[in-house]
């Protein structure tokens, strides 16, 4: 979302406040996408790779629609807006990028972790994965298929394009 830099403030202090009433968010099975899943290459509108992982109890698909409905109000955009052809959309995309500047929101909104994008083809995909599995072990054992989401980050775009870290929101206390 695209939101004036004027609000900054009170996007600090309400996502303070919404980040304290939630507990660290477990997600399980992480895995590279595979056959079946959303972000698989062969689904995917363009070779990408990335992670995905289940959602056991829903925490992060109900932390995803609290943040998108409280804050959609203050956006005037998205960066994804700008470079959209919405006529590829389905007529429901195309209705959730002019309410919510997102064509996968709310039900559709799928968690992953992008590893690359934009990639020449399946094949790319496939030899980056291996290289990543190769050098690192991610996602080879138990250890790896697990992972915790205790923050969230508000990131600001930079007037060369990139994208900063502006500030870290911790989530509320730990479950016992």
């Amino acid at each position: 979302m695209k939101i004036p830099a004027s609000e900054r403030g009170r996007i600090s202090d309400n996502l303070a406040a919404l980040c304290q009433s939630f507990e660290p968010i477990r997600l399980e099975r992480g895995r590279f996408a595979a056959s079946g899943d959303y972000w698989h290459p062969a689904n995917a509108r363009v070779p990408i790779l990335v992670a995905v992982f289940d959602d056991p109890l829903g925490a992060l698909r109900s932390l995803h629609a609290e943040t998108l409905v409280y804050f959609n109000r203050l956006a005037t955009g998205s960066y994804f807006q700008d470079r959209a052809d919405l006529s590829r959309y389905a007529a429901r995309e195309r209705w959730r990028q002019k309410r919510y500047h997102e064509p996968w929101v709310l039900e559709d909104f799928e968690f992953h972790v992008s590893f690359a994008t934009g990639l020449p083809g399946i094949d790319a995909v496939d030899r980056l994965r291996r290289a990543i599995v190769d050098a690192t072990g991610l996602f080879e054992s138990r250890d790896h298929t697990t992972w915790t989401i205790d923050e969230l980050t508000l990131f600001e775009r930079r007037p060369d394009g990139f994208w900063r870290i502006a500030e870290r929101f911790p989530f509320g206390v730990p479950s016992t």
